[in-house]
């Protein structure tokens, strides 16, 4: 970026895939130097976009275009998909399924120290009280270690949790390439990080599967479909489980908010439209010589 200011005839964009560096002080003093150099910053996010507002990047040079979902791939189950997921996986008819979708990420320096961003600790604290309301229910933690600290973050949450009660439900699958039986089985989903973007929560919603997520990132940008519960404050087990006990009581409930979770993924990000906006944003800036980093 500093080297492209130079260069009279370069334009500098730069596309912005979350906020979690932007949480980092020293990187955020940085950032607010770098951004003076940018032609234009596209925001992943409303979240990332106000953080870049705050730090006083102008409103002309920062635009919002979320990355994109090929949603013709990603589609809700019908019932026949549903049965067939969930005799897959091995869990009946009757069962409430849980997934979450999300690489372990061991434990960051500069932000949220001590504990993995993803929110995998939380979500095993919490299942074992989840179960004793709901004894019928199975946990699905689809993703592995991000690294080799991911994997070691991964080990050591997972045998920490098989010596609880209740744990004997929670299925820790490991990277997949195709996710679509674990959605296609489930209930809802868990989003409960520490720091996100739109994150698994956009990509549940492209399945139809109604998300519960933390309160922060881009997160709140999906969970819009106004059903009370359903967000979350992040870090906090008592609201987590508040949360998912609210998911699971009303099965009504669940089925309307995962109709309007697809509807958000089709006005939101379906990659067609994303892709055209981010070309029609620098289009419109007037950006013909484009040098474009993530």
């Amino acid at each position: 970026r500093l080297l492209s200011c130079r260069r009279k005839h370069t334009a500098t964009v730069h596309s912005v895939p979350g906020p979690l560096f932007l949480e980092a002080p020293l990187v955020r003093l940085v950032e607010r130097v770098l951004s003076r150099f940018d032609d234009l910053i596209i925001c992943s996010s409303q979240a990332v976009y106000g953080r870049y507002r705050g730090l006083g990047v102008p409103a002309k040079k920062c635009v919002v275009v979320p990355y994109g979902i090929n949603l013709e791939a990603r589609v809700p189950a019908q019932n026949r998909e549903r049965d067939l997921a969930r005799a897959e996986l091995g869990v009946s008819s009757r069962q409430l399924v849980v997934v979450m979708v999300a690489y372990f990420y061991g434990p960051k320096r500069l932000v949220h120290r001590g504990r993995g961003i993803k929110g995998h600790d939380l979500v095993l604290e919490v299942w074992p009280l989840f179960k004793q309301q709901h004894p019928h229910s199975s946990l699905f933690l689809v993703g592995g270690g991000f690294g080799r600290q991911g994997e070691a973050y991964r080990a050591g949450l997972l045998a920490e949790a098989s010596r609880r009660e209740e744990m004997e439900d929670v299925h820790a699958v490991g990277s997949v390439s195709d996710v679509s039986v674990y959605y296609h089985a489930a209930d809802f989903s868990l989003a409960p990080s520490s720091s996100e973007n739109l994150g698994a929560a956009a990509e549940a919603s492209a399945f139809g599967v109604p998300p519960v997520g933390s309160a922060i990132g881009g997160i709140p940008e999906m969970v819009v479909a106004g059903v009370p519960g359903w967000l979350f404050s992040s870090g906090s087990a008592a609201s987590l489980l508040s949360a998912m006990l609210r998911a699971a009581k009303d099965a009504t409930a669940r089925a309307q908010f995962g109709q309007a979770a697809r509807c958000r993924a089709e006005e939101y990000v379906d990659e067609r439209a994303t892709s055209k906006a981010y070309a029609d944003e620098i289009e419109r800036a007037g950006l013909t010589v484009v040098s474009r980093r993530a």
